[in-house]
Parts: structure tokens; C-alpha cells; sequence
């Protein structure tokens, strides 16, 4: 897929996702599994289009597939360890699958820390700086296990937690890749 189109997609899919978020406190599904099924479909397509043969149409699809899983994996291990809701990592893996791992690494990367600095104003705001540290603890120390059912219940180890909105902080920080990484060349 041109380079271009990759990055315009994938800003329009994470400002929606971000007025969603915004208004609903949901990120659809619709938005983020459609884009999660329709990215590799169409890297397919350009590539096939650039060199004919299935080899070219199935780097297309591998590049996509890459992409998601280079998105996803730290989200989805934080989405493990309870720091983390699920749309936000269907909208990171969306978001991967349209640009490629390249691209998707630097989204996380600025996300993350448009996150962070949204999360600190928060924390400070709220004079909760102790018990945040604490969160940050439990949240390191159990990323890969299986989470309890915790129904009803807050989860252990957890005291308050301060939850954002992170769609929003991923449309930022796929606004900063793509100012960083853009190339007027393609």
C-alpha cells in the first residue's frame, strides 16, 4: 500500500477511535476489527499490483500481519497484567496492520509516552503518587499470568486505580510518528 495511504488511514482510524473514546468511553469494534481485516487485504492488493505474483501478494499480507503483532504485544501484555482495556489493543494491532512494524513500533513508542505524560498530570492533579507507585509494582510484577476472576471485586494488589482514556494518547502518538517519519518522497 502507497506509503502515504498507510498513514493517512491510519490517522483517520485513531481520530475516530479518539472521538469515540472520547464521547462513549468505547472504541468500536466494528472500526478496529474491520481495519484489522481490511489492512492486510489491501497490502495484498498494492503488492500484487507492484509485482504480480503470489510471492508479492503474500509479502503484502506478512508485512500487514507483522505489523499488527509488532502494535500488539506490549499492549496485549499489559491488557494480561489488568493495565490495559482491550479495545486500546485492538486499536494499536489496527493501527499496525495498516502501517507495517516499522511505522507501528514508533506509534507505540510515542503513545506510550503521550500516555505517560497524561497519566502524571492526572496522578499529580489528584495528589496520588504513592498509591499510583504501588499500581506500578503490581502491574510489573504479574504481566504474564492469568488473571483471576475478579467479578465485582477490585483486583488484588491494586489500590484505586486511575484509569485514561488511551485512544486519544494513540491518535498523538500517530500523529508524532508520522510527522517524525514522514517522507514527501513515499
Amino acid at each position: 500500500m502507497p506509503y502515504h495511504l498507510c498513514l493517512v488511514l491510519a490517522l483517520v482510524v485513531t481520530l475516530v477511535a479518539a472521538v469515540s473514546d472520547w464521547k462513549t468511553g468505547k472504541i468500536p469494534d466494528r472500526l478496529t476489527l474491520g481495519a484489522l481485516a481490511a489492512a492486510p487485504l489491501l497490502h495484498a492488493l498494492f503488492s500484487y499490483a507492484d509485482d504480480a505474483t503470489a510471492m508479492g501478494a503474500i509479502r503484502g499480507v506478512a508485512g500487514s500481519v507483522l505489523g499488527a503483532a509488532a502494535a500488539g504485544v506490549l499492549p496485549f501484555l499489559l491488557l494480561r497484567a489488568g493495565g490495559m482495556g482491550g479495545g486500546d489493543v485492538k486499536l494499536f494491532a489496527a493501527v499496525g496492520a495498516i502501517t507495517g512494524p516499522s511505522f507501528a513500533v514508533h506509534v507505540v513508542t510515542y503513545a506510550m509516552l503521550v500516555a505517560l505524560a497524561h497519566g502524571l498530570l492526572i496522578v499529580a492533579r489528584r495528589k496520588a503518587l504513592r498509591s499510583t507507585g504501588r499500581n506500578v509494582l503490581a502491574l510489573v510484577n504479574r504481566p504474564l499470568r492469568r488473571p483471576r476472576s475478579t467479578e465485582g471485586a477490585e483486583k488484588p494488589g491494586f489500590v484505586a486505580m486511575t484509569t485514561i482514556r488511551l485512544a486519544s494518547s494513540i491518535f498523538l502518538g500517530t500523529c508524532m510518528a508520522s510527522a517524525v517519519l514522514w517522507n514527501p518522497a513515499g
